[in-house]
Order: structure tokens, then sequence, then C-alpha cells
């Protein structure tokens, strides 16, 4: 569950569902323990320091773009203007004849274009003072385009190979241009809605998560540098907002934002609103989240945010970004898994239904002489049904390789990252290897908050 999603709901008023790393993480689903492998970093990050020597606290890249007033939403002949009018753009893109502005419709919450030249092509985001696709009733700082400029700024420095290129950022009008990454990229989300099954997939989110999270680190930063970094990236609206829909709202009986399917799921929202022990646990995960400032987390990671491609895993929408719990971003990954195998588990039985029905129909319309092929038929509804299940297996198995990964790679990196305030002792890497456990546990905190939501 996060802040797009409920902006979703409020769209279209849709409903709301309510030691040893493998052996503890395969207890928790179930799962027998993977073979032992041997990972090793590929080289994505560069120990270039964090933050980089041209950050500060009070920093903004300021670039010319179109004319615009604060609350100018850009179409786009505003953005072909704006690109026209910058020579860094039109210089990647090839030139200024032939450019072709496509508006990108599977966001909610910002304005979105991909513009493509005879030589390149570039992403143009626009934040507005509310959310795009419900109006002005819905309000949202526009505060969150800057964060997600120095996040991107940051981030790229050491972690080139997961987090895009920020090519231009515009203040006055909350736009920033940055890099365009060309099919097939695809969204993770959209990968497992069409029953795709990744091969080092895991490998890849664990890369991802121990290489930013280990480089925007804060425990070894000088105090003024991480001063700068948590002054810069408190991103206050949003996490506000994001705490109300996460971690306040769902345990509330009283929060207009809850919906469920009624009255399939009234017993169990009843029960979560009724259990002390839930409720305690939740306050103790809201209470982490307030006041953990362990790292730069991306605070909205989930399938959506995710591009994948073959051996290429990139991490998008950087404007939830702030100062967090490391667990905030595993948990919210490791609860939209399971989530996504739950829903496998629905789109077995849907499909199943469908066939079904559809060889129903056709028993009807069809001469006895046509059941032969109508059985073979149903013997392909059985093989989707295996799909779906060996689909929602490899899920399973993703999450616990993605954490085992994680937890072997995190103390090396963090050391690496950090080896001049270390001083060669391996400090941050004893301290991170220490608190796994506990990380492990706040990591399913966080995970059941959002299955939860």
């Amino acid at each position: 569950m996060n802040l797009k999603n409920s902006v979703h709901r409020a769209w279209t008023g849709s409903s709301r569902c309510s030691g040893n790393c493998s052996s503890t993480f395969a207890a928790g689903l179930a799962r027998p323990a993977p073979r032992a492998k041997t990972r090793q970093h590929r080289g994505c990050c560069r120990s270039t320091g964090f933050p980089p020597a041209s950050f500060n606290a009070k920093q903004q890249q300021q670039q010319p773009a179109a004319a615009a007033s604060s609350q100018q939403r850009l179409d786009a002949a505003g953005i072909s203007q704006l690109v026209r009018s910058n020579p860094s753009l039109l210089q990647l893109l090839g030139s200024a004849d032939g450019l072709s502005v496509q508006e990108l419709l599977d966001g909610v919450i910002n304005v979105v274009y991909a513009v493509h030249g005879p030589s390149g092509s570039v992403i143009i985001k626009q934040a507005l003072p509310y959310v795009r696709a419900v109006g002005e009733s819905f309000p949202l700082s526009r505060d969150r385009m800057d964060v997600e400029a120095a996040a991107m700024q940051l981030l790229h420095s050491c972690c080139p190979a997961h987090v895009p290129r920020l090519l231009l950022y515009d203040a006055s009008s909350s736009v920033l241009a940055m890099q365009y990454l060309p099919p097939p990229h695809h969204k993770l989300l959209y990968a497992i809605r069409q029953g795709q099954v990744l091969p080092g997939l895991a490998d890849q989110l664990a890369g991802l998560l121990s290489s930013y999270l280990a480089h925007s680190s804060l425990e070894g930063l000088q105090p003024e540098d991480a001063a700068a970094v948590t002054e810069r990236l408190a991103n206050c609206d949003i996490v506000a907002a994001n705490e109300q829909v996460v971690l306040l709202g769902p345990f509330n009986p009283a929060d207009p934002g809850n919906r469920w399917t009624s009255p399939q799921l009234d017993g169990a929202v009843q029960a979560i609103w009724g259990d002390a022990d839930l409720q305690a646990a939740a306050a103790d995960m809201l209470q982490l989240y307030r006041s953990s400032k362990q790292a730069l987390i991306h605070n909205d990671l989930h399938a959506g945010n995710l591009l994948v491609a073959p051996g290429s895993l990139y991490l998008i929408d950087w404007e939830f970004a702030t100062t967090g719990p490391l667990a905030f971003d595993l948990g919210c990954l490791l609860g939209n898994l399971m989530l996504a195998v739950l829903g496998l588990q629905g789109m077995e039985q849907a499909e199943l239904l469908l066939q079904q029905q559809q060889q129903h129909g056709r028993e009807e319309r069809q001469q006895q002489g046509s059941q032969q092929q109508q059985q073979h038929e149903g013997t392909g509804a059985e093989g989707q049904r295996a799909s779906r299940r060996q689909q929602a297996e490899w899920l399973l198995q993703v999450m616990q390789d993605t954490w085992c990964g994680f937890q072997q790679l995190y103390p090396s990196q963090l050391a690496a990252a950090q080896a001049s305030a270390a001083a060669g002792t391996g400090l941050f890497a004893a301290q991170a290897a220490a608190s796994s456990s506990q990380l492990l546990l706040d990591s399913c905190g966080f995970a059941g908050c959002c299955l939860i939501g």
C-alpha cells in the first residue's frame, strides 16, 4: 500500500482489501532454504563518496526552461518549447526537427512525457501543486520535485546502473528531465501481470538495495554532511501523507480512506481493528519510521517503480525519498511481492472460472462431434493454472533470495562506502552484520503494514 495506490482509489472509487538468513526467512514463508550461492557485487556502484562534493543543503539545479507560471501545466507544445530552448537537451535529442512528444498516462501523480528526437530520447516530468489524476481537490506539495532531483543527483553519482541520470532541473516550474530507458525496459508490475518469470531478478534486487542504501548511509558521514542530507531531503509533506496511508489509516476504524469488499471481508477487518497485539506492533513500526534516519530511502518501493530488462534494473520515481530506516524500503518491496503472490492465486482462480464459462458456452453451441476438441482446450486451462502456480513459487523464492543476497552484500558495501570514516576497521560492516536479525524483523513488520493497507 502506498500513496499512489491511495490516490488511484480516490480517483477510481475502487475498493481496498484490507543468524541464518535462509532458515530465518524460510520459516516466515514456509519455504525450503536455497542452496548456498556465492554472490559478487558486479561493480554497479562507484565509491565516489556520499554526498558528492557538489552537494549542499541549499543547492538547486537551475536551468532555463519554457516560460511558465508556477501553477501552469505543460502540454505537449510547452514540452516541445522547453526542449527547443535548452541546448543540452537539443544536443542529446539531435535537433529541433522531427521531435515527437508523447504523454505517458500510466502514472497518477505527475505529468510525464517521453520526447524522442533523431538521435536520442528523454523523459520530462512536471510536478503540479495537486495530484494530476484527481485535480485540485487533492493538493500535494511541489517540493517533492526538489527532493526527486536531489535524490537522483546524489544516487546516480554512486549507483549509475540503478538510478537514472538527471539531465535538467528547473525549480521555478517544477520540471526535470531525466535519462530515457528504452525498450525492452518495462515495469516489473507489468511483467508479473503478463506471467513472466525473470531469471536473476533476486540478484539484481539485492544489488540495487544494498548499493543505494549502503552508499547513502548516514552512519559514516561527517555530522555536517549527515545534517545537510537530512535537511534537504526531509520531504515533510510527502512523508506525513505516506505515514497516514501506510502506518496510521489502515489501523484506525474512523479513517475515511479505509475500504474493503463488504460483507466478505467484514470479519477480517474487524479482527485487525480488534487485535491489541497487532495494533501495538503497528505503533512500533510507526515509531521506527518516524525516528530512524539510517540512510536515504526511496519510500515508495513497489513493482510499479522498478523497470526491468534482461540484465538491467532501475528504480524510478524518487519524489517520496527521505532519510529513514533501511527496513522500510526492504519491507515495502517484500510486502509488494507478497501481494503479487496473493494476486496470482486470485488470477489463477479467475482464469479457471473464465475457462469453465467459455467451455460451457461452447458446449451449448457446438455439436456432439466437437467434444474431443473442447476436452483438449480444457487441458490448456490446467497448463495456465500450473504456470500461475510456478510464477507464485518463483516470486516467493525471489523474496527469500533477495533478503539473503542483501544480507551478504550490504556489510561489505557499507564498509567500502564509508571506508574513510571507518578508518579501515570494518566497524560499520560489523555493526550491519550484528543487526541483521533485527533488520529482518523490522522489514517483515513494514511488509505486514503494506499487506494490511
